[in-house]
Parts: C-alpha cells; structure tokens; sequence
C-alpha cells in the first residue's frame, strides 16, 4: 500500500527472540554439516557427507544435517535482512556510523580467528607437510580476509577460516542496503520485491556471483517478513498466511517437481522457518524466550571458532597418535557441539562485546554498542 514514508510500526517486539533461538539450531546445522572435517585426511578439503554415511555418528538420524546443514547460511541471511530492517530501514543513517558499527561488531573476532588459523596451518605444514580441512592459504588469499573480500569472486576457492566466506558475500549485501534503506519500505513491501526479483533474474541469468544474487534474495525477503510483521495492519493473519503458503508449497513441491532437490526446495522452507519465528515473537510465547537471548549472541563466535578449534584438536590427536577413527563416536560428536557452543558464548561475552565497544570508543561513538544484526554462517 503506497505511502510518502515508512508506515508507523503497529507491533514491533522490541527484540525478536525466537528468531535468536532459530539462528541457535541454524548455527548447530553448520556444526553438525562441518563435522566430517574431523576426519579429512591431511590435505583433504572436502569429501560430500553422504559418502560418509558409514563413520559418520548417527548418522542414520542426523544424515538432514550432515547432509544439508550448510543451507544454514541461507537462513542466516535472511534473519540478517529481517533484523537490519528493524534497526535501520526508514533511517538515513551516515555512512561512517553504518561502517563502523559493522566493523566493531563483526571485524575484532574475524581478524582474531584468521590469524589464530594462519598459526595453525603453519603447524600443520610443519608437523604434517601440508594445510588441515582448507587450502589457498597463501599470502594473496590472506590480503584477501583482511578485507572480506574472500568469496567476492577474486578467490581461487576458501581459504583460511572458510566459513567467513558467507560473511564476506554479505558485506557486499549490506552496501546495498544501506544505499537503499531510507526508502525501502517507503511504499510497503514493493522496494524489498523489486530488490528480490532483480536478485532473482541475476541467479536465472547466471550473471556474476551465484552466492552474491543468492544472499541479495535471502537478505531481502527477510526484510519484507519484517515489513510484514510490524507494519501491517493485521500481522499474525498476514505472517501466518505466508507460513501456511510456504509449508504448503514445501509440501507439495516434491510431488509436483516429481524429486527432491535442495536448491530449489529451500527458499519457501526458509521463509517458512524464518517467517514462523517472526509470528511466535508476534505472540505471547515470543517475550518469554527473552532468557535464552544468549543463543543468538553465541552464534557469530560459534561460526568462527569452529574451523580453529577443528584445526587444533586434528593437531594434538595427531601428535597424541589418535587416529581419526575416534570421531566416529557419537559421544565425540557431543563434546564437539558442547566445545564449539560454549566457546561461541564465551567468545561473545569476554571478547567479541568488549572489542565492539573499545572500536566504538576509539571511534569516537558514544553510547552502548549496537548488538549484532546476524551470525555469519559457514559451508
């Protein structure tokens, strides 16, 4: 519905919980698909999941995760894109402060990680003769994670601490939207869609970057679920209409397309995920997951920390002589998790909140800092 400016928010919770716990399980899908890294060979950077059916722990019961858990990173986008449109659409806000908020929130335990698994791989040469989980870890590759600049295209492949790949493809997302965000809701849900639609034709057409198209997408649509959830008129029955779309057409599409792929199975299940979310914080249960907030703090850190610790751990069981058979027990797999998650909550409460607020200090930002938008996720 057209409108000079952007609509009067109706209902908008100050903070969308359930959506922190959905980033929560997104960031455990990334843990679960990463975690046939624990048994590459040295010099091994990738072996498809499904064909580790029979070492894999649980394998029978967790294959959805093994198998497909790198489409979390979808999910993050487009949580990325609903919680950026809370914070800044139908503001003007200056590019130095768009700037710097994202570099005191998401640059500290970025430059943190690289170098801890620049160290790292140096041991693995060392002791092993050659790099652990991911190659290109070269002089050129390393400029290029300096800059975030490690998936824009210019890459020969991953590198260093891969999963920040995705956050380097929404770097460039979030230029966009800051050039945009004043009048993206301006007139409702048109500016998000023609965002959407543009992504969209760019991934039919194959032109560029898939994953730059892809995240444009994902980030976008999150943004008009967040239109949806506080500037219509009627939000649970608008939001409810879209899950029920989405688990319709999740439903259906398998027997329709006559097979299962992902690709194109995904979007509307993202949305349906997202979107559900977004309609449990419109109700009453939304405030009461406010206690388990820490969930979606913890889950930048557990992104980042995962590949290091990987690395780590390979190198001492390596040095132990413990061989690669022991991460086929499913109560490795449960002390990986536990790891990999309290190290994101630790990480976020003792150096990623400090480090965002000595970077808005430095800059001369006053105030609390901005608590972070997204997790970037990982393959």
């Amino acid at each position: 519905m057209p409108a000079t400016s952007p609509p009067a928010a109706r209902r908008s919770p100050d903070h969308f919980h359930a959506v922190d716990v959905l980033r929560g399980f997104a960031a455990v899908a990334v843990l679960l698909n990463h975690y046939r890294q624990m048994q590459y060979p040295p010099g091994t950077s990738d072996i498809d999941a499904s064909a580790m059916a029979g070492v894999l722990p649980l394998y029978d019961w967790l294959w959805p995760f093994y198998v497909y858990g790198n489409w979390a990173v979808q999910v993050f986008w487009m949580i990325s894109g609903l919680v950026f449109a809370k914070v800044y659409a139908g503001r003007a806000t200056p590019g130095g402060e768009f700037l710097i908020r994202r570099i005191a929130r998401l640059y500290p335990l970025h430059l943190l990680t690289l170098l801890l698994v620049a160290g790292l791989q140096l041991v693995a040469v060392s002791q092993l003769g050659t790099s652990l989980i991911v190659g290109n870890n070269d002089a050129w590759h390393f400029v290029l994670n300096l800059f975030f600049a490690s998936s824009w295209g210019i890459e020969q492949g991953k590198s260093f601490n891969a999963p920040i790949w995705s956050v380097s493809v929404e770097m460039l997302i979030y230029l966009v939207f800051w050039l945009v965000a004043k009048p993206l809701l301006s007139r409702g849900l048109a500016g998000p869609l023609v965002i959407i639609v543009a992504a969209g034709m760019m991934l039919r057409l194959e032109v560029g970057s898939h994953f730059i198209w892809q995240c444009a997408q994902y980030f976008f649509i999150g943004s008009a679920l967040y239109h949806v959830a506080v500037h219509h008129a009627r939000p649970v029955r608008d939001l409810g209409l879209i899950v029920a779309l989405m688990a319709t057409v999740c439903l259906l599409m398998p027997i329709v397309a006559g097979d299962f792929r992902i690709a194109n199975f995904f979007l509307p299940f993202a949305i349906l995920l997202v979107g559900g979310a977004a309609l449990i914080d419109l109700g009453p249960f939304g405030a009461a997951l406010q206690r388990v907030r820490f969930i979606g703090d913890s889950t930048y850190g557990i992104y980042l920390w995962n590949v290091p610790l990987q690395i780590a751990a390979l190198l001492v069981f390596e040095r132990l002589g413990i061989g690669a058979e022991v991460w086929r027990q499913p109560e490795m797999l449960a002390a990986y998790l536990a790891v990999c998650c309290t190290a994101g909550w630790l990480s976020y409460s003792y150096f990623e909140k400090p480090a965002n607020r000595w970077v808005l200090r430095l800059a001369g930002r006053r105030g609390q800092s901005e608590r972070k938008p997204a997790a970037a996720p990982v393959t």
